[in-house]
């Protein structure tokens, strides 16, 4: 049996493979590899497709995107092989076959990753436990006796998940971010584990605006929440948890999701989008995941009206705007009618997107107004923040104070010298 169909052949029939979903998002990344191993001689070029008899298996390939590592998926041609275990001999044979004067060498296979087979007796000498706690074969290698339920293969990202299969991640804390691109990008059904750090992390709005449900599962303090592998089994934690503890609920239906796409038209995807008046340009060339659009002497209701236009051909994760002093118009009036102008326009805002935020799944950040250097509008905009970030509470949005921008940072009223650029992408460097 391989992928829902059952083979009776000794010899695997021929099969071609549609590559993993990941690889478009590093089609760069794959001419280059492939282009240097063409020109190493490690890959030979048969011809172009449709002119040339094709290899008896073509075996999809796939991208681990941490390292990132191109591979080729050879699961199909692996379900074919005869196991031929072997037993590994113990120091006590080792004076029999190395004589007086021997020299030991060895040759170590570079980026080579190989399937080992050993006999059931010797395999915690390879420091691996291939059965579970009733002694059924695992698919994969764990340190620990362990039920199959508990633990899955070792490399997540170069799976073949099943439609209709409901996932359980939980990552190492540092690969989160990873691991939560991968559940959105293969729109996996899955329920993601991880702590409610302290401050938010950049990932978190991604995975509230995405994520179905996200619900406390244990309090810092708890015991007995997590379990941890160990030679004994899984075992209770006692000294409790560090942080908070959520989950959070991803679904998908990927069936229907395939029939769709093959009847809409495609969007452009834009991982992140920024949003804002003339100072963000200066992050065009920042990411080439991050597209930006300034908007000379645009308001936040302008760069609304541009999210909106943007949303008929593309589609993006996170979007930022970014609030620019144009939001308090800098003009004569009143400094009662400054912020009543403002606080206006801020709540017409945030009522448009939260009813945006109804048919699209995104995370939304504000970046906070830059400090100028005139003193009488600098109160306004401080009086402004102030309402920004108590309307991204409300509305459970990220907000990035930029207040370590002094006057020393622009080279004009408003716009940044070299040193204020710095200090601006630094306190987004969280999310570019």
């Amino acid at each position: 049996m391989f992928w829902g169909v059952q083979y009776d052949d000794v010899y695997p029939p021929s099969r071609q493979f549609n590559n993993a979903a990941n690889c478009q998002e590093h089609i760069d990344f794959i001419n280059h590899e492939i282009t240097s191993r063409l020109q190493s001689g490690a890959v030979t070029l048969l011809g172009k497709v449709g002119e040339v008899q094709p290899p008896h298996i073509v075996s999809p390939i796939t991208i681990e995107p941490t390292k990132p590592r191109l591979c080729i998926n050879l699961m199909y041609l692996n379900s074919f092989m005869k196991d031929t275990p072997f037993n590994i001999d113990t120091l006590v044979n080792v004076p029999k076959t190395v004589q007086n004067g021997s020299f030991l060498t060895k040759l170590d296979d570079k980026s080579g990753y190989d399937n080992v087979f050993g006999t059931e007796s010797s395999r915690h000498l390879l420091g691996n436990t291939m059965i579970d706690k009733d002694g059924k074969s695992l698919p994969h290698f764990t340190p620990f006796p362990t039920p199959v339920s508990l633990s899955s293969r070792v490399d997540a990202f170069a799976q073949t998940y099943n439609d209709g299969e409901r996932y359980y991640a939980f990552p190492p804390f540092c690969l989160i971010p990873t691991v939560k691109n991968f559940i959105l990008q293969e729109r996996l059904s899955c329920t993601l584990v991880f702590p409610d750090f302290k401050p938010v992390q950049p990932w978190f709005p991604v995975v509230l605006a995405h994520a179905s449900q996200v619900v406390p599962i244990g309090f810092r303090g708890d015991t007995g929440v997590l379990l941890y592998p160990s030679k004994k089994g899984f075992l209770s934690d006692k000294k409790g948890l560090q942080w908070n503890m959520l989950a959070a609920s991803f679904c998908f239906d990927r069936v229907h999701e395939k029939i769709e796409n093959k009847l809409l038209p495609q969007k452009n995807f834009v991982p992140f989008l920024i949003i804002g008046d003339s100072i963000i340009k200066c992050l065009s060339n920042t990411n080439k995941n991050v597209n930006v659009i300034s908007i000379s002497g645009g308001k936040l209701l302008d760069g609304y009206f541009s999210l909106v236009e943007f949303l008929k051909h593309s589609t993006s994760f996170v979007v930022m705007f970014h609030c620019g002093t144009n939001n308090i118009n800098k003009s004569a009036k009143p400094e009662t009618a400054q912020l009543e102008n403002a606080v206006r326009d801020l709540n017409i805002f945030f009522l448009l997107i939260s009813e945006l935020q109804k048919v699209k799944k995104f995370a939304f950040i504000f970046s906070g107004c830059v400090y100028t250097k005139n003193e009488v509008i600098n109160l306004r905009i401080n009086k402004l923040n102030t309402i920004l970030e108590e309307l991204c509470k409300k509305g459970k949005h990220l907000y990035i104070d930029q207040s370590n921008i002094s006057s020393s940072d622009l080279r004009d009223v408003v716009h940044f010298n070299e040193s204020g650029l710095l200090l601006f992408v630094r306190n987004l460097s969280g999310f570019l």
